[in-house]
């Protein structure tokens, strides 16, 4: 296995990251906040060399350099699914409905995209993290709003009062066309009926019976 010196070195490629590798480094970093602490101090190595080991491991081998892998986590990884993450507790937090998951998800993605102007696109990452003690504990509580300003924050608190107010009509407007659904579909029962007794009393034939004759 290559030293740490030569990991440290230039990064082997600059080949855009595969969503595959995006999801294996963040199972060697969950896999080692799991083991880095139980190791005896004698044994331990750093942290991210832990992290290398294991994202090494998992690929089969690897393309990329430590720093890359370092780099990718710090500058790309930790910021967007830490931000991504304050947005979807935010968006719970506020949901009075008891929504499911896949709502709540969907209005995080609407939030995120207004108030940072681009798409999410890390959600295996975010899978994958979002449960893991030490994501919450550790670097989500630590990565206070990474890309906004005080004044873009106020104005995405003001923009999720208004997605929650269009959430709330829109759920209002569904149970309103639910229950017009409904007394449609009771009408024309009810009048159905009404025609079919017209027919048997008055001995009027149906269309159907018109067709066949």
């Amino acid at each position: 296995m290559a030293s740490s010196s030569n990991r440290r070195g230039a990064a082997k490629t600059t080949l855009p990251w595969t969503t595959a590798e995006e999801i294996t480094l963040c199972t060697a970093w969950c896999n080692a906040m799991d083991t880095y602490v139980t190791r005896d101090i004698h044994s331990r190595k750093g942290f991210w060399e832990e992290v290398f080991a294991n994202f090494e491991k998992d690929m089969g081998g690897t393309i990329r350099g430590y720093d890359a892998i370092v780099s990718k986590w710090k500058i790309l990884i930790r910021p967007k699914v830490a931000s991504f993450s304050v947005v979807y507790d935010s968006v719970r937090r506020m949901d009075e409905n008891g929504s499911s998951d896949l709502v709540l998800f969907q209005s995080a993605l609407f939030e995120y995209q207004t108030g940072y102007g681009q798409p999410f696109t890390m959600e295996a990452c975010w899978r994958i993290l979002k449960n893991h003690p030490a994501w919450s504990e550790v670097e989500v509580s630590s990565y206070q709003r990474p890309y906004l300003t005080e004044e873009e924050y106020q104005q995405l608190l003001v923009d999720e009062a208004a997605f929650k107010e269009h959430l709330e009509e829109e759920a209002k407007a569904k149970k309103e066309r639910a229950i017009y659904d409904k007394e449609l579909e009771e009408f024309l029962k009810a009048q159905q009926a009404h025609d079919e007794l017209f027919r048997m009393e008055c001995g009027v034939k149906s269309d159907s019976e018109y067709e066949t004759d």
